[in-house]
């Protein structure tokens, strides 16, 4: 063999491969399938309460669709939307059943019914929320400036109670010979003093608390 032909083997030997090749069929693996992530879930779309599709009036007629001669137990469909919760009262010398109405936790008004003296027919009502207004937008919130300058006739006064079922000891409040069988209550506890006529400048930056409308075929 020549030194030429020796040369060429051994440069061939030096590139040899050791690694099998690989058998027919035997193609690399694919890559790992990634599953796709979760897509996230949309909230629940939670729809706006309807409007009140009721009467929200305060007259001297009645509140809402509240009239002097309505059944009380046709009450609670009348005002759709509105939760009611009835709480009765046994006592020897006292029967009422108070429905309180509310919307998403505020307390609106309370229809009671004094079984002893008629159980047939709403007694008072007792606004306690601003949904409710007199035909003038007086309401729960309102102040007594802003009724005087509605009504210049309006006259409010102290009271005290001897006791009685409803639980008024004291109050303070305003009435109007335009609005009869309705009475406006302020915090009496804001502004102490004796019973009788109170000086209406002295209360005109005062907000009603409370608006009763009782009853006149209840007596």
């Amino acid at each position: 063999m020549t030194l030429r032909a020796a040369l060429i083997l051994l440069a061939l030997g030096g590139c040899k491969n050791d690694k099998p090749a690989p058998a027919a069929g035997s193609a690399a693996p694919p890559p790992p399938v990634v599953a796709d992530a979760p897509k996230p879930v949309a909230p629940p779309v939670v729809a706006a309460p309807p409007p009140a599709t009721f009467d929200q009036s305060i007259r001297a007629d009645g509140v809402g669709p509240i009239k002097s001669d309505t059944d009380p137990s046709t009450i609670v469909p009348m005002f759709p939307g509105l939760d009611s919760k009835v709480d009765h009262v046994e006592a020897e010398d006292h029967s009422s059943d108070t429905t309180a109405y509310s919307t998403h936790g505020v307390h609106v008004f309370d229809v009671v019914v004094d079984n002893m003296r008629d159980a047939k027919h709403v007694f008072r009502v007792d606004v306690f929320g601003g949904m409710l207004a007199t035909h003038d937008g007086i309401r729960v919130g309102s102040t007594v400036a802003d009724l005087l300058a509605k009504d210049d006739g309006i006259a409010c006064q102290r009271r005290t109670y001897s006791n009685n079922p409803e639980g008024f000891d004291h109050a303070l409040y305003c009435e109007t010979a335009k609005l009869p069988n309705l009475t406006f209550y302020l915090d009496d506890k804001a502004l102490p003093g004796s019973d009788g006529k109170v000086i209406i400048a002295k209360l005109a930056q005062m907000k009603f608390t409370r608006i009763i409308w009782l009853n006149p075929a209840v007596k």
